[in-house]
């Protein structure tokens, strides 16, 4: 069995290499239909789904995706855009006039595809968004509720994963209003508000309440047990702090797993052209500065071969959050701690790799963090940042400028209505048009921090290079594809710019000649995520 289960992934690998998508997905699919823990399979099955988009409603991609969802370590958030695709073709937006039947919610209640994405992702597509909001008013009656309970309880999963950021009405109100006091009742309050004692007090919904409280309750036992190290002192780091305990972010719900390797020895190889690199000892201590919620120290934890990863934020809830889903997930080799930036050359330590994606450009004074990284990692360790772009961040500048004009509030109904008015055009038809394009529009914690920062900086090159000037640091490169997997030059067009312009320098890695490329066509660069060596 073993000897097969191999020979089909390598079958699998040959027809993905040549671009024979359906034929991968196929053997890809077979592979785990024998053998659910091989990863090494069901990335790359993900990855294909992720891009798949069809005419019509296409019902073995939608069984791929279904059963895809259904896998443990699964890229949820790269399935969620696949699989509503595929739940708008297969709805076909009826007339927003138009209340859903009952025949219709019932259907929807027994689809498997549809109980997944609700229940397991954050819808992602203001049509489809639109669509939900009919079918939840449609559910709050008496005469509904029991022949679709599955669907009210998926939307009821929806709203605690999107925070509740829908939007809600008089008529939403009146539907509530006219509901009892019975477990039909609790279960609808729960599609619009977080779930409470009404709802605890139905024994048959106690599976559905210890999914949606659980966890909340566990953070918040969580968040006692996470030690300070030092205590914040900075301004900007107060109340950057303050704004997250109030919105943990990043709002993530599943993490994505794939076969542990070694990251020196991927990065040695990548980056050849800097070494050699010094071997560090066992297991490599990885310092993840701006660690959130814990996503992305999680799936470093779980993800890179022998490592011991210290996650540090200067808000104790989004801690609390990580720390409760390494409990959750048995990933036992991170260690979360409520400490600044700033404060890490006073913590007496050093690491010898280090990671922080989306951090400094919220600091007062980004170099002050960098140099403060800077002290505390090894000579001969390799440093991941990310960096918001300027080019690619500027609808979100015009909707921080009108949010400004406008007086919105970053409250749950400040949120809610500033979405509303983009959604109908009344802050401008760029507006209408590309912020629902962008992932955090559609949750409400990831929406204050897109568009309702207390702080944030945004780079081009040119800026990137001031940054790191005097600093013992060396750019390496840029980051164009998701995970560590080096993209070709020409799969990149950011990369095929730059061979086409400097053919002789094939490291990719020198920034005057990158910002060459960008002051060329600054639309190449959205943001910036690259890697350095501390030197």
């Amino acid at each position: 069995m073993a000897q097969n289960i191999e020979a089909a992934l390598e079958k699998a690998r040959e027809l993905h290499a040549r671009r024979d998508y359906d034929g991968a997905l196929g053997a890809y699919a077979a592979v785990l239909a024998a053998d659910q823990t091989r990863l090494d399979a069901l990335d790359p099955l993900v990855a294909i789904l992720e891009m798949a988009r069809t005419p019509a409603f296409h019902p073995r991609l939608a069984a791929l995706i279904e059963s895809a969802l259904a896998i443990p370590g699964a890229n949820t958030e790269a399935l969620s855009q696949p699989a509503t695709a595929q739940l708008v073709l297969k709805y076909r937006m009826a007339d927003p006039q138009q209340a859903p039947s009952r025949d219709l919610l019932a259907a929807m209640a027994r689809d498997g595809l549809l109980i997944a994405v609700l229940s397991h992702c954050i819808v992602r597509d203001t049509v489809f968004e639109a669509f939900l909001c009919r079918v939840r008013r449609a559910l709050c009656a008496k005469d509904v509720v029991a022949t679709a309970r599955p669907l009210v309880l998926a939307l009821a999963r929806q709203a605690d994963n999107n925070e509740y950021l829908w939007p809600q009405d008089d008529a939403d109100a009146a539907a509530l209003a006219a509901l009892g006091t019975d477990a039909d009742g609790a279960a609808c309050r729960a599609m619009y508000s977080p779930v409470g004692e009404d709802a605890a007090a139905h024994d048959e919904l106690a599976s559905f309440v210890a999914i949606l409280r659980g966890l909340r309750d566990r953070v918040r036992a969580a968040e006692t047990r996470i030690p300070t190290l030092v205590p914040l002192a900075d301004e900007t780091s107060r109340a950057v702090g303050a704004m997250y305990e109030e919105n943990p972010y990043p709002r993530w719900l599943n993490l994505r797993r794939i076969p542990p390797f070694d990251i020196r020895a991927e990065l040695g190889a990548r980056f050849a052209f800097a070494g050699p690199f010094p071997a560090f000892a066992s297991p490599l201590r990885v310092l993840m500065p701006g660690a959130g919620t814990g996503q992305h120290p999680l799936s470093v934890a779980a993800n890179y071969a022998d490592v011991e990863v210290q996650a540090i934020d200067l808000s104790r809830a989004s801690l609390a959050y990580g720390l409760t889903m390494a409990e959750g997930l048995a990933i036992r080799n991170i260690h979360f701690a409520q400490a600044d930036i700033l404060d890490l050359p006073k913590l007496g330590s050093s690491w010898g790799h280090v990671e922080s994606i989306g951090v400094l450009h919220h600091m007062a004074d980004p170099k002050a963090g960098l140099a403060a990284i800077c002290e505390v990692a090894v000579p001969g360790s390799f440093v991941r940042l990310g960096l918001y772009g300027e080019h690619g961040r500027s609808v979100v500048v015009e909707a921080r400028r009108r949010i400004a004009e406008c007086g919105y509030r970053s409250d749950i109904a400040g949120l809610r209505a500033f979405r509303s008015d983009v959604m109908a055009g009344k802050l401008g038809e760029r507006l209408r048009r590309e912020l629902p394009q962008w992932n955090d529009f559609h949750s409400a914690s990831l929406l204050r921090d897109l568009c309702f920062h207390v702080m944030e900086h945004r780079y081009d090159i040119a800026k990137l290079q001031a940054l790191l000037d005097g600093l013992p640091l060396r750019f390496l490169g840029f980051e164009f594809s998701l995970g560590l997997s080096a993209a070709r030059a020409e799969d990149v067009p950011a990369l095929r710019a730059y061979a086409k312009r400097f053919p002789k320098e094939t490291t990719f890695a020198d920034l005057a000649n990158w910002a060459q490329v960008e002051r060329a066509d600054p639309a190449l660069f959205t943001g910036y995520q690259f890697w350095l060596l501390r030197t």
